[in-house]
């Protein structure tokens, strides 16, 4: 769904007056590294008339130490850095330790910070170095404006891991305010930008600038300044906007919208349309023709999927459940259940990937007869769905299997045996 041309100009006007009003601010760029490896979440924050404002959140584990922020700069104001340590707990990461850092910045100055808090002591300023900087070629900015949204916002940006998403930075946002997010880059690829609310793909490398205008409804965009790959990645969020507007994006679902005869009329007239656009991405050779390709192949299946799965939900007093499996499953679904169907590892680097291919193992065994699927045992259920998953979703980069949580502890020492089996028969091949 686009916005429309007045609310895209009206966005494009505040997006310039709030660049020009960082620019006069001297906005300052606050960037760093752990030098120890840990699991971190950072908070800045800045005092005014005695009322602490928080200005950002970071979060840092073992492969990703570096942080940044960005803020306008305001020797009248404390800022103060705080560091939250997490340890490994009985089922997740848990708070371990407080750390804090006061914090004096000069207007139009940008700043590096390196910490070691195995050393660190804020009294007699050990542990952490501060010093002038102007580097910033792995820095990349998204910033933007709201339209049709006169609430307040939480915005985060998300790197890919294995195939999931992983928090990087998160700002709150006034009521009708623009926003800036910075993010660290190393290496370009899919990043999301999501609300409670919402999520949305961007492509970022290495010191890009992506401006946006974002419909905060929806959570459909316009990239009002940004590089060739956004804009098509926004168009193609265009084009597939009928077969996602259900909420394949969304938190919440509409459910109001959930027909399934029309779905898949409206899915078929699209096909030729969606082939087209894939066929026509000619950045040959590019690492993003090869992530946007799976992407679009993600896409294109996992929300009609994911429609399916959704108009299983039972209704309860008006409101939807949260389904468990699929009920019935159409002969038009038969066209998404291939053998070998995951082949390749670098489908872990778009953010859908494990959600897409947890679900597609459950339509496998909904899409067997009936009676066939009522006779199947506990194991043999397990089978079909490590069948359908490939293996290199279950193993680690070091070689080990990932930890796969199972309802019975009997099934999970049966899945590390039916692993362990298959590994030896094929050794697994990495991307």
């Amino acid at each position: 769904m686009k916005i429309s041309i007045k609310n895209i100009f009206a966005s494009a006007i505040c997006v310039i007056i709030f660049n020009a009003a960082m620019a006069q601010q001297d906005p300052v760029t606050l960037s760093g590294t752990f030098t120890e490896k840990i699991d971190a979440e950072l908070i800045l924050t800045k005092t005014v008339n005695n009322r602490i404002q928080k200005l950002g959140e970071y979060t840092i584990t073992p492969s990703n130490p570096e942080f940044v922020f960005v803020l306008p700069a305001d020797t009248t104001i404390t800022y103060s850095f705080q560091v939250k340590t997490l340890k490994q707990g009985h089922m997740r990461l848990e708070t371990d330790k407080y750390f804090t850092l006061p914090l004096t910045l000069k207007s139009g100055q940008n700043y590096s910070l390196k910490i070691t808090l195995s050393k660190f002591d804020a009294a007699k300023k050990t542990g952490f170095e501060l010093k002038t900087d102007t580097k910033r070629s792995s820095i990349s900015f998204v910033s933007g404006k709201f339209v049709n949204w006169k609430v307040g916002n939480t915005i985060t940006i998300k790197r890919v891991v294995d195939g999931s998403f992983e928090t990087v930075n998160s700002i709150d946002v006034a009521k009708e305010k623009p926003f800036l997010l910075p993010c660290v880059v190393k290496e370009e690829g899919f990043y999301y930008l999501s609300s409670m609310r919402w999520k949305l793909r961007v492509y970022l490398k290495p010191a890009d600038k992506l401006e946006l205008a974002i419909d905060g409804k929806p959570g459909s965009y316009d990239v009002i300044n940004g590089s060739e790959e956004n804009q098509l990645i926004q168009k193609w969020q265009q084009l597939i906007f009928p077969i996602t507007n259900y909420g394949y994006n969304l938190s919440i679902l509409q459910r109001d919208t959930f027909d399934l005869n029309t779905y898949q009329k409206t899915y078929e007239s699209l096909e030729s349309s969606i082939v087209n656009f894939r066929n026509n991405i000619n950045h040959t050779g590019s690492r993003f023709s090869k992530l946007f390709k799976m992407a679009i192949d993600v896409d294109k299946e996992f929300a009609p999927i994911l429609f399916l799965f959704n108009v299983s939900a039972k209704n309860t007093k008006g409101f939807g459940g949260t389904p468990k499996n699929f009920n019935d499953v159409p002969a038009f679904y038969q066209r998404f259940i291939q053998v070998n169907k995951f082949n390749d590892a670098s489908l872990l680097n778009i953010g859908e990937a494990r959600s897409y291919m947890n679900l597609y193992a459950k339509l496998v065994i909904a899409s067997l007869p009936a009676d066939q699927r009522k006779e199947l045992t506990q194991s043999e259920k397990l089978r079909l769905k490590i069948n359908a998953i490939p293996r290199f979703l279950l193993v680690s980069k070091d070689g080990k299997w990932i930890e796969v949580r199972l309802p019975r502890p009997e099934a999970k020492e049966e899945l590390k045996k039916y692993l362990d089996k298959a590994l030896q028969e094929k050794p697994l091949v990495k991307d």
